[in-house]
């Protein structure tokens, strides 16, 4: 299986923005309520949500794609750096989602790179990323590539506060 990672066009709003709904809610369903998950993912999966993000010049979006299916999506944020964030030319992966059904085939590995190359090109020094604390298969991703925790923010689901570990890498 081949795929490509490419700069998101207009063109992949809906799908992304399904891809991104299918992976969060696949990821995070058994950890939480299901009137919290929802609440989150009524706010954060929407058409016009994403076409905001897209259109904000502080996002940078990229997808993976094969055979003209989208199978992971990466979004670098431009912004406020946490506190515990030394390093002040540092920029967020704000999301990094692949295909439930596609885990474990090169793709997030793949999207990782693109944001390494992307963030370097622009002069950036350090990425960074919010991940749940309860994500256990993500923190050992993010841990094999690389990131390292530095710290821990609140993460607003729906309307519950749950703690994220800050990971950091030097690029």
């Amino acid at each position: 299986m081949s795929f490509c990672v490419r700069k998101a066009s207009k063109n992949d709003l809906p799908a992304l923005r399904q891809l991104a709904e299918a992976s969060f809610i696949a990821t995070y369903a058994a950890q939480n309520p299901p009137h919290v998950l929802n609440q989150y993912v009524e706010k954060a999966f929407t058409d016009k949500q994403f076409q905001q993000e897209f259109d904000d010049d502080a996002n940078i979006v990229f997808v993976a794609v094969e055979d003209d299916t989208l199978t992971g999506y990466l979004n670098l944020r431009m912004g406020k750096i946490p506190d515990c964030i030394l390093d002040p030319k540092s920029i967020e992966i704000k999301r990094l989602y692949t295909d439930p059904d596609r885990k474990g085939q090169g793709i997030g590995s793949a999207l990782m790179r693109a944001a390494e190359n992307v963030a370097k090109s622009m002069g950036y020094t350090c990425i960074w990323l919010g991940v749940f604390q309860k994500n256990k298969l993500a923190i050992a991703f993010y841990e094999k590539k690389g990131l390292t925790i530095a710290g821990e923010k609140i993460f607003m689901m729906g309307d519950d506060p749950q703690k994220d570990y800050v990971m950091v890498k030097s690029i």
